[in-house]
């Protein structure tokens, strides 16, 4: 009996290596699809009328072939969010899309190559001064199926965005609006947030330092970003977190921001906390309320 339960066993060990080592079919969908646009934002200042030729650099480092589309779309930020508005921007200075031009607009692209696709910009001579912007996307175009079963069946794009400045009477303004500094965090990360202003023309990058101090004095975080841009009539959010604070502690907070040469700084105490221990702390107080209490109403008697 005990040799029959070993060979059995034996049995199916057997039969899951030899499923395991057995060669698998590749299905078509297994194969990866990949496109990479280089670089991702370009900025550039014009004069009113003027042209300019540039070009930019699709990337397949993926396995599979396929045909792309270039074209340009406006551009804008949210004024409340922050994200990225395209087709539907209303924004007057979402207009740059309007001057790109294509010699070609479809391309193929084979697994591990590059291709250079060049455009034209052309300003309009009617152009207003300061900021003016949009994105050039290429996007994957769907195949039928070839002798190998590869194709591919959804669109993939990838942007790059275009800052442009038109010159003359350039108006940049600008301010911070609110830091946010919660004087309470039940989880980490540890965050503050800075509310820029763009009241000008013409976008600018402001300079946002964060620094965390522990109840010592102790730096125990400090970073300093200078990438987000802020683009005219809108006021950006730029978050800020700290993702080792303990689950358990009390911070000092400083937050420093620079617009246009103007710095604003805001310092706060932070208690990080999960809620359960907030309860926790509020029902052993109340306990302690309650023994004291009646404690002393037993004396009395």
């Amino acid at each position: 009996m005990r040799i029959t339960v070993l060979a059995r066993c034996a049995l199916v060990v057997a039969g899951t290596f030899l499923v395991a080592s057995a060669p698998q079919a590749v299905h078509a969908a297994d194969q990866v699809e990949s496109i990479t646009l280089s670089p991702t934002s370009k900025k550039y200042t014009f004069d009113p009328g003027s042209t300019k030729e540039d070009s930019f650099t699709i990337l397949n480092d993926g396995e599979v072939a396929y045909d792309f589309l270039v074209y340009a779309e406006p551009y804008s930020l949210d004024p409340v969010t922050s994200q990225p508005i395209y087709q539907g921007s209303k924004a007057a200075n979402a207009d740059a899309n309007t001057w790109v031009s294509f010699a070609q607009t479809r391309w193929h692209i084979d697994p591990h190559q590059s291709v250079r696709v060049p455009y034209t910009i052309r300003v309009k001579d009617t152009a207003s001064p300061g900021g003016h912007y949009g994105v050039i996307f290429a996007e994957t175009q769907p195949q039928s199926s070839d002798t190998q079963g590869v194709s591919l069946g959804r669109k993939k794009r990838v942007g790059m965005i275009i800052y442009s400045t038109v010159t003359g009477d350039l108006k940049p303004a600008g301010a911070v609006k609110q830091i946010q500094i919660d004087g309470y965090q039940s989880q980490t990360p540890l965050e503050a947030s800075v509310h820029i202003e763009n009241t000008g023309n013409t976008d600018f990058f402001p300079t946002v330092s964060y620094r965390v101090e522990d109840v010592f004095g102790n730096t125990k975080y400090q970073t300093t970003s200078s990438d987000h841009i802020v683009l005219p009539g809108i006021t950006r959010t730029i978050p800020m977190s700290w993702d080792q604070a303990s689950w358990l502690g009390f911070y000092k907070v400083t937050v420093s921001t620079t617009v246009l040469g103007n710095t604003t700084t805001q310092s706060s105490y932070v208690f990080v906390a999960p809620q359960w221990f907030i309860l926790l702390v509020v029902v052993l107080i109340a306990t302690g309320v309650v023994y004291a209490i009646r404690s002393h109403q037993t004396r009395r008697r």
